[in-house]
């Protein structure tokens, strides 16, 4: 017996070339894809970009202070991820303080002009 072109066999999919036929629905998608999308739509709306640099100071003080997994963070977030794992060691008090140093130097240039105030 021939499969029906309507994809009655239980695939939807044409036996020649294997492509979906003509009028296939397909499956029902991701269902927690509707709810997803408004989550983001949501957290997108409230968060301004002066929330976001706050974030990103707050992110950059806590790595120059010396907590490896915001050091890490920044570090992906500026630089992107890295293909190998870079294992970093401070083997001089003076090696940290320069990089709090060049932290403070990232954070003035980077600080946002004042809003006006109503």
């Amino acid at each position: 017996m021939e499969p029906l072109p309507d994809g009655a066999n239980g695939e939807g999919r044409d036996k020649k070339n294997g492509r979906f036929v003509k009028g296939w629905k397909g499956g029902p998608g991701n269902p927690e894809a509707k709810r997803h999308a408004a989550w983001r739509k949501a957290f997108i709306e409230s968060v301004t970009p002066a929330d976001v640099h706050r974030a990103a100071v707050k992110l950059a003080r806590l790595a120059g202070a010396g907590e490896s997994w915001a050091v890490r963070e920044l570090l992906d977030r500026c630089l992107g991820k890295s293909s190998e794992t870079l294992h970093l060691e401070v083997k001089h008090e003076g090696d940290l303080r320069r990089g709090e140093e060049l932290l403070g130097i990232i954070e003035r240039q980077n600080k946002p002009a004042q809003e006006p105030s109503e």
